[in-house]
């Protein structure tokens, strides 16, 4: 099942802002992982990177070939051709492909020094919509895609300079953190 990220990043995404999906798996010329590495895998705790967000009492397992919310229904997402793992640069790469969506949702994964993991997303507020829409439009092309169950998808399909480009302006933004869970 590919709820648990989906859902994570959903909040986020669905919640009056705009969201830029991919067209193909992210970076095109990274290196595919057949497992998670060993510093992702643990227990963590969910907090959201809203403002007064707290400490969410879900817990995240990442293990070697799949990850589950602990605190829900016990979905686990296996490593598979609709959910793939990437290196890129220093971070790595999440992309998300459910059967019913057009396009992929793609996140940047940040291993920060203090041991937690910061989740990154391509979206931005309502407000903020157009400016998104325009400095990414100025990198790569957007398209407007139906959905099939209605509405739209900004859909991308950079080159590799032109996803490095993206990323490095900063046009991710972070979604949720990751706190790790001693055991």
């Amino acid at each position: 099942m590919k709820k648990l990220l989906i859902v994570l990043l959903s909040i986020v995404f669905l919640s009056s802002c705009v969201t830029i999906e991919f067209e193909n798996p992210q970076p095109k010329k990274g290196k595919l992982l057949q497992a998670y590495p060993e510093d992702l895998r643990g227990t963590y705790r969910i907090k959201m990177l809203e403002k007064d967000a707290e400490i969410s009492s879900d817990t995240l397992l990442i293990a070697e070939t799949y990850y589950e919310n602990k605190d829900t229904k016990r979905q686990r997402m296996f490593l598979s051709d609709s959910c793939q793992l990437y290196t890129y640069q220093s971070d790595y790469i999440i992309n998300i492909k459910v059967r019913s969506e057009v396009a992929w949702t793609v996140g940047l994964i940040r291993k920060e020094s203090n041991g937690n993991l910061t989740v990154y997303g391509l979206f931005d507020q309502d407000e903020n919509k157009e400016k998104l829409l325009n400095d990414v439009g100025a990198i790569t092309t957007i398209n407007r895609v139906p959905k099939p169950n209605g509405g739209h998808s900004f859909v991308i399909n950079p080159k590799p300079k032109e996803f490095n480009l993206i990323v490095d302006k900063g046009y991710f933004k972070p979604v949720y953190e990751l706190i790790p869970i001693k055991e």
